[in-house]
Order: C-alpha cells, then sequence, then structure tokens
C-alpha cells in the first residue's frame, strides 16, 4: 500500500512540475538589446535596431513606444520587428531617468497565431 502511494505522488508531483514548465513556455516576452526590462541607453536601443522574443517560434509582428519629451507624451508605432527611423530619431530625444514602454507588442506563431506580449517598461541610463 506504501508502494502504490509513494508511486502516486511521485506521478502527481512530476505532472505538476511538467505543467509549471509548459505555463512558463506560454509567457514569452519581449526584448531589446537582450533586456526585457529595467535600466537601457539609448545606444543599446539604436544598436539593438528591433524587438526580438525569448521564444525563438514567434515573430514580433507590431509594437510601440511610448515614452515624453519635455511634457509632451510620444508615440511611435512599428509593423515589424524592426525599430523604424522615425523611432530612432525619437529616441535620440530621450534623456537619462526618461521612462520608455513598449506596448502593444503583438507577435505571430509559426501556425499564424497572433498573440499579445506584455508591456515591457525600461528607464533610460
Amino acid at each position: 500500500m506504501k508502494r502504490i502511494i509513494f508511486v502516486f505522488a511521485a506521478i502527481v508531483f512530476a505532472m505538476s512540475a511538467f505543467a509549471q514548465q509548459e505555463i512558463k513556455a506560454e509567457f514569452p516576452k519581449a526584448t531589446i538589446g537582450g533586456k526585457s526590462s529595467g535600466e537601457i541607453t539609448v545606444n543599446e536601443i539604436i544598436s539593438a535596431g528591433q524587438l526580438l522574443v525569448t521564444n525563438p517560434e514567434l515573430k514580433i509582428t507590431h509594437f510601440i513606444f511610448k515614452f515624453k519629451i519635455g511634457e509632451e507624451m510620444v508615440t511611435a508605432s512599428s509593423d515589424s520587428d524592426k525599430i523604424t527611423t522615425n523611432m530612432m530619431d525619437l529616441i535620440k530625444g530621450i534623456k537619462p531617468g526618461d521612462r520608455l514602454y513598449m506596448d502593444e507588442i503583438k507577435a505571430t506563431k509559426q501556425d499564424g497565431t497572433i498573440i499579445d506580449l506584455p508591456p515591457q517598461p525600461f528607464i533610460i541610463k
């Protein structure tokens, strides 16, 4: 009887560990210059030139940068994984301490399904 309970407990534990791995795989993040949030420099953003996804089976198909220049809220969008020339020109006006948000990030799975990725906040250093 103890052996049956032990085997059952081992199976339940293994299934829950597998389920946790599956959940983690379902929540990819967009990255820029290898970072998904936190501090980043203007040069890191410009040299990255594009957004990548932590799950290589996904491809970014749309995103928006939101940030303030002075008191003005600026929004710029891209319909690919590339940072547009307009975005780069605007980003050059950001100062250390300013905040930059990647928002409305959309990625496409290999089967064509579009998924929303979570917003990514950055502080310019």
